[in-house]
């Protein structure tokens, strides 16, 4: 059967051997360009695959997680990372992206997409549940929360000593809820040397280590600039997605870990 082939498609320079390339495809330098430049978006792709899960509960749901960091400073203030970030909906799915506006133009406020301001410690989630690969349980994830949130951890935290080592049963009771809960029950609070003791998984090496360490914020955390964040299709004049209320998942639940 013959093959018609479209408009832009006709070869371009031929090879040594007399073949011709296609536009579509490379040879020689632009291909040797072409696999580096693979190379550098796959190690992009799989570690992004790669990071934290953001801990979030389903309506109605209630769960237990263990904090690994939340001291208290000097001042009595809970030390936690907070930083300005959107979610919007992309192809049907939420995602979150940092707002960038305070160091350039930031292509998602410029589509009218309010950013909010978020606070981000690391939790243990001793929920457990089945993937892929198994049974899974006492898993640390990104606990991303919002300001009505953050005030309220502030309030266990001062009342608590901090909350680095506290485990508390968190509840998302109904709609108006957050999805990483609005019901802090708080149960025991040990000691960061018992915890990492306790918590510890056996690497691809064989060797054992603990998981009971804060995140690497700048690693789990994507900062986009504003050429990638354009590239993404973001921008003036673009339209996305939606803007997502306080309780929407912005992240995977347990049951779609791995």
């Amino acid at each position: 059967m013959a093959v018609k082939m479209n408009k832009g498609t006709a070869p371009a320079a031929a090879a040594k051997s007399g073949s011709q390339t296609p536009e579509w495809a490379k040879r020689g330098k632009a291909a040797q360009e072409d696999m580096k430049k693979y190379d550098e978006e796959a190690d992009k792709h799989y570690a992004a695959l790669n990071r934290m899960w953001r801990y979030w509960l389903k309506k109605g749901e209630s769960g237990a997680v263990t904090f690994v960091d939340g001291d208290l400073l000097d001042d009595g203030t809970l030390d936690l990372l907070t930083f300005r970030e959107h979610t919007v909906e992309v192809n049907g799915e939420w995602q979150n992206f940092v707002c960038i506006a305070e160091s350039e133009p930031c292509p998602i406020c410029e589509m009218g997409n309010f950013p909010a301001l978020v606070g981000v410690l690391t939790v243990i989630d001793h929920r457990s549940y089945k993937g892929k690969k198994g049974v899974y349980r006492d898993t640390p994830k990104l606990y991303v929360a919002k300001k009505g949130t953050i005030k309220l951890l502030q309030q266990m935290a001062t009342k608590r000593g901090g909350l680095a080592g506290a485990r508390v049963e968190i509840s998302r009771l109904g709609e108006q809820d957050p999805n990483v809960g609005g019901s802090f029950d708080f149960e025991d609070k040990k000691s960061i040397a018992e915890l990492q003791k306790t918590y510890t998984r056996k690497g691809k090496d064989g060797k054992t280590s603990s998981v009971f360490v804060p995140a690497d914020y700048a690693k789990e955390i994507v900062h986009m600039t504003g050429a990638e964040l354009r590239a993404e299709g973001f921008g003036a004049g673009k339209v996305i997605g939606g803007e997502a209320s306080d309780a929407t998942p912005a992240g995977k639940g347990a049951g779609d870990h791995m």
